[in-house]
C-alpha cells in the first residue's frame, strides 16, 4: 500500500512526522511512499521508477538511485 507525498518548493518531503530531502527537480510533483522489503526502511516510487529508500530509525538514505520497478535490465 503506498502513501502519497507532496514535494516542496525546496525539494522536501514529509513522512511519518519528519521531513527528508529529496531534489528540488522533483517540486510540486507527487510521490508514492511504501514500506520496504527491508525491515524499518521506506521505499519512494515516482511513477514506474524506484527513486530512493530511507531508513527511518536513522533518517538516512540508504538508497538513492532511480530503477525501474518492473524488468529493469541493469538488475539482471
Amino acid at each position: 500500500e503506498y502513501q502519497r507525498c507532496k514535494v516542496s518548493e525546496t525539494g522536501y518531503f514529509s513522512y511519518g512526522g519528519h521531513r527528508y530531502f529529496l531534489s528540488e527537480g522533483f517540486r510540486g510533483k507527487s510521490i508514492a511512499v511504501r514500506e520496504s522489503a527491508l525491515p524499518g526502511q521506506i521505499t519512494l516510487v515516482f511513477r514506474q521508477f524506484r527513486i530512493g529508500r530511507i531508513d527511518l530509525d536513522k533518517r538516512v538514505y540508504t538508497l538513492k538511485k532511480c530503477y525501474l520497478l518492473d524488468n529493469d535490465p541493469r538488475l539482471d
